[in-house]
């Protein structure tokens, strides 16, 4: 009978969680029902988890994840042109915060002048106004829908606090792979204290990585323990540029092991995975107490490389969409090659123009 890895209950059908072992907010999809109960996961969890979601929102909402309910809530940026406040959608689809309209009389003619965000809203808009004025004659002009296309601004919150919850993944699939835990009991503690920032940080080291089968966007784990160095850690990447290094065990006395998890998020699958870098104590100690100043240029471009791999997703997945609305009708048994290339080629030439300006 599985136990909670918190209080050592049994876990049973009443105080049973299904616990999500990367966070489901940021598109996790590894989880289990043998790890920890309901209580536990309440008190030990919703805090830490929420500023992680919220740390990494920006990339959830721009890879558009997939949850188990509802959608990721957009994100706030700034226009490059106007310096006001808009909101991105799942997608990364910019739109104003709200509809913009204005009441304009000149030589007697009253009219409004509407810049909305969809047809719907366009709609809404109309309604209200006839409402207003019974006898108005509303009439289409111009461009009544915005359409953003400029660079954004997006902030990204890089503070130490949500690391617990990156803990909190270690020590979870540290007990879904089926490890003793005897060995990080000690850690367990430090965890139901909220106690555990000295066990782990921002690491962006050269010589430690995991290793890829396949192009994408990923969340990763190695979970490692070495006997020789006395060590078992978890080294966690999240969307690819966000790295982190947990200490569960400095006085480690088991058997040498490593288990490797990786979940394409752009494929939605797991990919196969390794992990061929050895820490030693030293390093460890090293990672530990660096700052994250220490580590600026190295996090500067794994952010970019992942924002680039995002832009690239969504380009592909825009052009898709385009040609399926643009030739299904006309061709309702499938695109001709010739015709389906030259489209691909064409949307896909002008998506990358902005990146060659």
């Amino acid at each position: 009978m599985a136990k909670c890895y918190i209080c050592s209950n049994e876990l049973t059908d009443k105080n049973r969680s299904e616990e999500h072992i990367f966070l489901n907010a940021i598109g996790g999809v590894l989880k289990s029902k043998e790890l920890i109960c309901k209580l536990c996961n309440s008190k030990l969890g919703d805090d830490a988890d929420s500023r992680l979601a919220k740390q990494l929102q920006p990339f959830s909402v721009l890879m558009n994840v997939k949850r188990d309910r509802g959608e990721t809530p957009p994100i706030e940026a700034i226009r490059s042109t106007k310096k006001e406040k808009i909101l991105v959608y799942p997608g990364g689809k910019p739109s104003s915060i709200k509809p913009d309209i204005q009441y304009r009389e000149e030589n007697g003619k009253k009219t409004y002048h509407i810049t909305a965000r969809t047809q719907k809203e366009i709609n809404k808009i109309y309604r209200g106004i006839k409402k207003k004025h019974p006898t108005a004659t509303i009439t289409d002009t111009g461009n009544i829908i915005e359409n953003i296309d400029e660079k954004i601004t997006i902030e990204c919150d890089l503070r130490r606090e949500p690391l617990e919850s990156v803990c909190k993944t270690a020590v979870g699939y540290y007990i879904y792979v089926g490890r003793d835990r005897k060995h990080i009991l000690s850690f367990i503690d430090k965890l139901k204290a909220h106690d555990v920032l000295d066990l782990c940080n921002y690491c962006y080291d050269d010589n430690i990585k995991i290793g890829k089968s396949e192009g994408g966007i990923f969340h990763s784990i190695a979970l490692v323990g070495e006997p020789n160095e006395k060590l078992l850690y978890a080294y966690i990447e999240l969307f690819n540029y966000y790295h982190a290094f947990v200490l569960l065990n400095s006085n480690y006395e088991g058997d040498a092991f490593q288990n490797i998890y990786s979940y394409n998020l752009i494929r939605n699958g797991e990919s196969e995975a390794f992990f061929n870098s050895t820490v030693t104590r030293e390093m460890a100690d090293d990672i530990l107490t660096k700052d994250l100043h220490d580590y600026g240029k190295a996090l500067a471009r794994e952010m970019q490389t992942t924002v680039r791999e995002i832009e690239v997703k969504n380009l592909v997945n825009k052009v898709w969409s385009e040609i399926e609305s643009e030739y299904s009708v006309q061709y309702p048994d499938g695109i001709p090659t010739d015709i389906f290339i030259k489209a691909v080629s064409e949307k896909i030439a002008k998506g990358f123009l902005p990146y060659f300006k």
